[in-house]
C-alpha cells in the first residue's frame, strides 16, 4: 500500500509538444477522459486538520482518497500522505451523506494518464485555469523526467487544483 504521494506540477503551455516528447521517450498511455472530483468534510474538521477527503471518478475507476497537508521538498516537489481505496461512487456518496459529511466543492477536469519508466505523468485541462502536467514518482526520477520533457523549474505550479478552483493564493 502506497502511503505517500511525491509529485511536481507544472503549468503547461503546449500540450501537443509534451505529448510528442512523451511518445519519443516511450511513454505508455494508460487513460484519457473526464475526471470528476467531489471534496467532502464533516463540520470543517478535515479542513482544519489540512486533510482532504475526495470522491473521484475517472473512467471506470472510482476511488476515495484521503490526502494530508503538502510538505514542500527540495526542487519544488511536494510530498503528502495519500491513503486511497476503490469504491462504488454512488454508494460511497450515500455513506458519506449518511455519516454527516457534506460536499464542500465539486469540479471536473480532462485527464490523460501516462507511465514513463517508474513515473506517472498526467496532463490535465482544468476549465478556466488552463493546462497542467504532473510527474509523480521518486525525487530523482521526477527531476530527470522534468529535464527530458523540457519543463523549466519556473513553470512549476505550487497550488493544488483545489486551491486554484477556490481562488486561493499560496
Amino acid at each position: 500500500m502506497k502511503t505517500y504521494e511525491i509529485e511536481k506540477k507544472y503549468r503547461l503551455k503546449d500540450p501537443k509538444a509534451l505529448r510528442r516528447k512523451l511518445r519519443q521517450l516511450g511513454a505508455r498511455k494508460k487513460g484519457d477522459g473526464r475526471e470528476e472530483n467531489e471534496f467532502w468534510d464533516f463540520k470543517g474538521r478535515l479542513r482544519r486538520q489540512r486533510l482532504t477527503l475526495r470522491l473521484r471518478r475517472y473512467g471506470a475507476s472510482e476511488k476515495l482518497p484521503l490526502k494530508g497537508p503538502r510538505q514542500r521538498q527540495s526542487h519544488g516537489v511536494d510530498k503528502r500522505l495519500e491513503l486511497e481505496m476503490t469504491v462504488d461512487f454512488l454508494t460511497a456518496r450515500a455513506i458519506l451523506r449518511a455519516a454527516g459529511f457534506k460536499p464542500r466543492l465539486k469540479y471536473t477536469k480532462r485527464r490523460e494518464l501516462y507511465t514513463v519508466g517508474k513515473t506517472e505523468v498526467t496532463i490535465d485541462s482544468l476549465p478556466k485555469h488552463g493546462w497542467f502536467v504532473e510527474i509523480e514518482g521518486a525525487l530523482p526520477a521526477i527531476l530527470s523526467l522534468e529535464k527530458k520533457l523540457g519543463l523549466a523549474p519556473a513553470d512549476a505550479e505550487p497550488q493544488s487544483y483545489l486551491a486554484l478552483v477556490l481562488g486561493k493564493k499560496r
